[in-house]
């Protein structure tokens, strides 16, 4: 047995709710904040499926959107486990529902034949959508016929349509949406539209109410429109656009012929023009009798209203918008070009660091020299090599200072050591005498060379020289200074 309403007010459990399916816990007798759905609701359209009806393996819940075609509804998998949203072809002014508030009846027998020719074009469109992948396309997950009539199961998707994203605040003109994130949202959209119309198939209904902004900020195509149109070409009443969206041949009764990709073409790109100025275009029909008399176009360029937008960028939406459909760009190929062709050139103005660019190469330098003393001036008094002897690489200066003589006696060291010789000198200014070491080159001759018989040659007597002992060893060296003249030892 029910519990009575009233002791169950207070009583706040944790609950799905029945419309939206998202677990939450509030009075069983409130209100949803989600989809707003309350028990026992009164004045509810009979025209809705009731909250919790059956179909296969899904449940119906609350309405997301209806049109003059079909109602959409939350849904939920019971198999899956998962949200849906479920679709019904019902063309409203057409149909309505039987008694068991679940099967659809026509209003007249002579609607019979377009309800049924609607019907075969809505299981159809199921089936072809259905078949399309693309990430920016909503996903046909089933299709079938019940209650004497048909349904599409699609995702479902969290976020919010672009219409409501944009939608202005209380007190604002509108919400202008910056044109670099405008082509980012709606090129894979016109990816995903040329599927469509390689398939065979068209929207028809382009417009921001029609597209839903995921979380991701990634927009998706919603509710094809074929059946819709194919419906009114019988009727005047089921032509179903919408003002400001739709091109001037949609406005013509039976004349689907004049209807293709180009059509679509207007739809999104006065869907762009609605992002990017926040207002939406007059409609076609007006435009169309402006032109017949002669009178300017009621619509303005987008840089109208959006002064910094790039003059390529609204040539193209002045392209796309013509009223004349063989003025337009012809495919969704043909109209993103310029729209990608804008968004590469204008990308290196965006505040990013610019590309890197290789730095020019320095100039190479040469290795440096290896440091050698500064040979000083010839003393006048100082005796010149033999001729016959190669010039050697440094002469010490006799005149030189003591630190002279010492950079000398240090760079000779070095050489010594990384060559692992060793060098012997006489006392007393005997030539040196070099052990053959294989493998080894003898490093320069820092005196000339001696000849065979050298002959005698007396000390200097123009100033006192300091001779010097070095002893080394393999990779080691040891220098012992020897009779050094005291004027030197300073």
């Amino acid at each position: 047995m029910t519990a009575p309403l009233e002791e169950t007010r207070a009583q706040p459990v944790e609950v799905t709710c029945p419309g939206c399916f998202h677990p939450r816990e509030w009075d069983i007798a409130g209100v949803c904040p989600i989809c707003h759905y309350r028990a026992g609701l009164e004045g509810r359209s009979g025209a809705l499926l009731p909250v919790g009806t059956q179909l296969k393996g899904y449940v119906v819940g609350e309405k997301l959107g209806q049109g003059g075609f079909g109602i959409t509804y939350r849904g939920f998998d019971v198999t899956l486990k998962m949200k849906v949203a479920i679709k019904e072809y019902y063309p409203s002014e057409l149909v309505g529902r039987s008694t068991d508030r679940k099967t659809v009846v026509l209003n007249a027998h002579d609607h019979e034949d377009l309800f049924h020719y609607g019907l075969r074009t809505f299981l159809q469109e199921a089936q072809t959508v259905a078949q399309l992948r693309h990430p920016h396309l909503v996903r046909v997950l089933n299709y079938f016929e019940l209650n004497d009539t048909a349904y599409l199961v699609m995702d479902y998707y969290e976020g919010e349509d672009l219409a409501r994203h944009l939608k202005p605040a209380k007190g604002q003109t509108g919400v202008q949406m910056p044109w670099r994130r405008a082509l980012k949202l709606l090129l894979p959209v016109l990816d995903g539209l040329q599927k469509v119309h390689q398939a065979g198939f068209m929207h028809r209904d382009l417009k921001p109410g029609n597209l839903y902004l995921t979380p991701d900020d990634d927009l998706i195509v919603l509710d094809f429109g074929s059946a819709r149109q194919v419906t009114g070409t019988h009727t005047r009443s089921l032509l179903i656009f919408s003002e400001g969206y739709a091109p001037y041949e949609q406005y013509l009764q039976g004349h689907l012929n004049r209807q293709g990709p180009w059509t679509d073409v207007y739809g999104a790109a006065a869907t762009l023009y609605f992002m990017l100025t926040a207002r939406r275009l007059p409609s076609a029909l007006e435009r169309k009798q402006n032109d017949l008399l002669g009178q300017p176009d009621p619509l303005h360029p987008a840089r109208h209203w959006m002064p910094d937008l790039p003059e390529a960028l609204d040539a193209a939406l002045r392209r796309a918008l013509a009223v004349e459909p063989g003025q337009r760009f012809q495919s969704m190929v043909e109209f993103k070009r310029p729209l990608e062709a804008v968004l590469t050139a204008e990308e290196p103005t965006r505040p990013t660091p610019p590309k890197p660019t290789a730095a020019p190469e320095p100039p190479i330098k040469p290795p440096p020299k290896p440091k050698v003393a500064p040979e000083p001036p010839k003393s006048k008094a100082a005796p010149e090599p033999s001729k016959a002897a190669p010039k050697p690489s440094a002469v010490p200066e006799r005149s030189a200072m003591p630190k002279q003589q010492t950079a000398i006696v240090g760079l000779a060291v070095i050489g010594l050591t990384a060559l692992g010789g060793w060098w012997l000198w006489e006392e007393f200014g005997v030539s040196p005498k070099l052990p053959a070491t294989p493998g080894m080159v003898a490093p320069p001759v820092l005196t000339p060379p001696v000849t065979e018989s050298p002959p005698t040659v007396a000390p200097p007597v123009v100033e006192p020289r300091a001779y010097w002992t070095v002893e080394a060893t393999p990779g080691t060296a040891q220098i012992r200074i020897m009779n050094i003249n005291p004027a030197y030892r300073d």
